[in-house]
């Protein structure tokens, strides 16, 4: 499967969850193994640095369980 690039949102919270969304989505398509390493990379993609090992393996661990991450607001949640 090539990669299609893709507009890079300029809002870091939309990069971040654009980059788990990408991860998650060929994790359930394809059963990629490489989660963290996937993850780190689809980040780069985006500029985004995450330097926190820790946050990287919650993540990690999250999508390959099939998780979904929300960051931001949820749609339909209550914002104020």
């Amino acid at each position: 499967m090539a990669d299609v690039e893709q507009p890079q949102p300029s809002d870091p919270t939309a990069a971040v969850q654009a980059a788990v969304d990408a991860v998650l989505t060929r994790h359930r398509e394809h059963g990629v193994t490489d989660i963290a390493e996937s993850l780190e990379r689809e980040l780069a993609r985006r500029d985004v640095q995450i330097d926190d090992d820790a946050w990287l393996a919650e993540m990690a661990e999250h999508i390959r369980r099939g998780t979904a991450v929300v960051f931001g607001d949820e749609p339909g949640g209550d914002a104020g």
